[in-house]
């Protein structure tokens, strides 16, 4: 434990990064297993969509999120008081939920569309402006359900964990939700097409 803290302290952002990856790539694979596992025709597993969700993984937990709990504890400041934490918790679902489930939905969209892509050989991207891209519907339910999941997991990280290894805790509640996300995403865009 001695040396995995002091790679955190020496290494914040790579140890945060890997993390990352691993979280947002295992997620992934967990929910495409849900996906097949009831599908009639039993897709095969998407192995590049699971790359591009773990890429993602390592800029938002590595660099996004490492970045964001500075600028908390910088501007609210690291003190651990109910009223230090209320402030962080309420901060962090209106500024970096929306961008954190943005940036999920759109790699997760971009990867199924490219997937269809080479499948069909039909190169028909639907963006998050068309008008019948679920897009948007599906921002506001993912926030709605990060309400009801996420305050409570950052009220523990923000009163018991130290801020270098607050992305990598996030991370373990994250597998859960990822691989919510990333099944709701995909059911959301399986069934619209």
């Amino acid at each position: 434990m001695v040396r995995l803290n002091h790679l955190y302290n020496r290494y914040p952002r790579i140890m945060n990064s890997s993390v990352g990856f691993v979280t947002f790539f295992g997620g992934d694979f967990i929910a495409q297993k849900i996906e097949t596992s009831d599908s009639i025709n039993n897709p095969k597993y998407d192995f590049r969509r699971s790359i591009y969700l773990g890429i993602l993984g390592i800029g938002l937990n590595g660099f996004v999120l490492l970045s964001w709990y500075k600028v908390l504890d910088r501007f609210i400041g690291a003190q651990r008081g109910t009223i230090e934490i209320l402030k962080k918790c309420f901060l962090d679902q209106l500024f970096y939920a929306p961008v954190s489930i943005f940036f999920f939905l759109s790699t997760a969209y971009y990867a199924h569309d490219l997937k269809n892509m080479e499948d069909s050989k039909v190169y028909d991207i639907k963006t998050i402006s068309d008008p019948d891209s679920e897009f948007w519907e599906t921002f506001l339910k993912g926030w709605i359900f990060d309400c009801f999941f996420w305050p409570f997991v950052n009220w523990i990280g923000f009163k018991h964990i130290k801020l270098h290894f607050r992305p990598s805790y996030v991370c373990i509640a994250q597998l859960m939700w990822q691989s919510f996300l990333s099944w709701y995403s995909h059911r959301k865009i399986i069934d619209k097409r």
